[in-house]
């Protein structure tokens, strides 16, 4: 059996290297570079019982939702179901650090990304790091002098 962290980090390697290249104004080539610079392996477990299953398709706003709710942290990155490509995913974090997807049922086998502080959330359409209509804020400056703000 394939080691699914191994899959998705080196997904997210390739991705990254072939993916266009931002203009240099910005401090990350792309959201792959922002994600593996500043990202971290997030454990899964099942989603708790007193957490809602949420619709599909609607991570960044299940997660949100989620945060509003229960109080979780809010995170974005790239996670993997079985053998499928990684994607693009909004999660959230417990006090351990865990995932809990209220999304995905199974949840993933691996979670790649970053938690955001909900100031940066609440301000996103719907995606924090593809927010392409906004010109990719977080990818403007270090990661550590957004935060700091």
């Amino acid at each position: 059996m394939t080691d699914p962290k191994l899959c998705l980090r080196t997904y997210l390697e390739g991705a990254r290297d072939f993916a266009g290249k931002l203009p240099t104004e910005y401090h990350y080539r792309n959201v792959y570079d922002f994600v593996l610079r500043e990202g971290r392996f997030f454990e899964p477990q099942p989603r708790p019982d007193l957490i809602t299953l949420r619709h599909i398709g609607e991570c960044f706003r299940n997660a949100f939702l989620t945060t509003m709710k229960a109080g979780l942290q809010y995170a974005e990155g790239y996670a993997v179901t079985g053998r499928k490509i990684p994607v693009l995913h909004a999660w959230n974090v417990d006090a351990e650090g865990s995932v809990i997807d209220s999304t995905w049922e199974p949840v993933g086998s691996a979670y790649f990304g970053i938690v955001l502080p909900l100031s940066i959330v609440k301000g996103a359409k719907t995606s924090v790091l593809d927010d392409c209509e906004s010109g990719w804020p977080v990818l403007r400056e270090s990661w550590t002098e957004i935060v700091a703000e």
